[in-house]
């Protein structure tokens, strides 16, 4: 999906899908977006600075018109006189409904940002030489931050969880004396394991599931302690 096609799909329409809308979704939200607002939902992690000129394309009013952008992992949206951080703002409090489908966030996002209008006129674009503002900058910049924020806690919480699981597990073998010889070597590896996704760079969602898949095989092993003790007897 070019920005020349979603500009041609924009003129014929409210709306251009890349797939996420099933059709009575599509007229729906189509009837409740009204006449001044557009709407692109392109394919999942596509550059979004790419669709960003086609309001230029379309010729539409800052005050008047909107136009919101959406990929699957995040969304971008100009226009009814607002300035950035009433966007933001309004974006993140609807965020909740996008989590539902896109277009119960869209429709959310409509509803926080008609509330919000009357802010300070922003551009995505501004000058001859189609210089991006920064205010759009700022935009991204925040929910990118967000994000990061948010998956970072992710692997936090997964990986305190994890190491939590280890230190009992540890704790329980121990108890079993040399009957624990052959778990404390498959705990040393699931240790190893977990040493090797903190210092790994992929991207945190990730590293927070293996980490859990980590932890799983703990508890799983720690079952195994806590049999042999039962089975051992006081």
């Amino acid at each position: 999906m070019d920005r020349a096609e979603v500009a041609n799909g924009l003129r014929r329409g409210r709306i251009v899908d890349s797939g996420w809308l099933a059709p009575a979704a599509r007229q729906d939200l189509e009837a409740a977006l009204g006449d001044r607002v557009w709407v692109v939902l392109a394919e999942r992690g596509s550059d979004l600075r790419a669709l960003r000129p086609v309001w230029n394309d379309l010729s539409l009013d800052p005050e008047r018109d909107l136009l919101v952008l959406y990929n699957g992992e995040r969304w971008e949206a100009r226009g009814w006189g607002l300035d950035d951080a009433a966007i933001a703002e309004a974006l993140d409090r609807a965020e909740p409904a996008l989590a539902t489908d896109p277009a119960a966030g869209i429709r959310a996002a409509m509803d926080e940002l008609d509330a919000a209008r009357g802010g300070v006129p922003w551009g995505w674009v501004g000058g001859a030489g189609g210089v991006f503002a920064l205010g759009l900058g700022w935009i991204v910049w925040r929910r990118e931050k967000v994000a990061r924020e948010r998956r970072t806690a992710a692997l936090t919480d997964a990986k305190g969880s994890a190491e939590l699981a280890y230190a009992n597990l540890i704790l329980d073998a121990d108890r079993l004396g040399p009957d624990s010889f052959d778990l404390q070597q498959r705990a040393s590896r699931l240790r190893r394991e977990l040493d090797s996704v903190a210092r790994d760079t992929a991207d945190p969602n990730v590293r927070a599931g293996r980490m859990r898949q980590v932890e799983d095989e703990i508890t799983a092993l720690q079952s195994t302690v806590l049999q042999r003790q039962k089975e051992k007897g006081p």
